[in-house]
């Protein structure tokens, strides 16, 4: 679980890019739930955070290994069913270029109802895609 390199730059990322001051943090394709994790614990440490991903077992291994009082870990496909909320910061990490093209216009749209003035969204782990 720990000892990534990749895992650990994605949280040096999280620290340098989500204020300290956000209350609120969506965080989409949350895996294992570190990540989720990291931002309850040592980023944004009176931020609510919503943790979905798509898959259950990643859900299994989240609540099991990186549960947090303020996290809330969802099974959610983004694409299929609509969230509802206000977001200073939603976080996708590693996950936007598994989003399929055609289904980005509708990403987007989605994040732009969820997004609270002034929100940043961050996708972390883009190279060359």
């Amino acid at each position: 679980v720990l000892g990534n390199d990749r895992i650990k730059q994605q949280l040096q990322f999280f620290s340098r890019a989500i204020p300290r001051t956000v209350r609120s943090v969506l965080v989409v394709g949350c895996g294992s739930g570190q990540g989720a994790h990291h931002i309850a614990a040592a980023v944004s440490t009176r931020a609510r955070i919503l943790a979905v991903d798509i898959s259950s077992e990643n859900l299994r291994l989240a609540k099991s290994l990186f549960a947090h009082p303020r996290i809330e870990y969802r099974q959610v496909d983004v694409i299929e069913h609509p969230l509802s909320g206000e977001w200073e910061a939603i976080v996708l990490p590693d996950v936007y270029e598994h989003i399929p093209k055609t289904a980005r216009t509708i990403l987007h749209e989605r994040f732009n109802r969820l997004l609270a003035p002034n929100g940043r969204i961050l996708c972390e782990g883009l190279q060359n895609r």
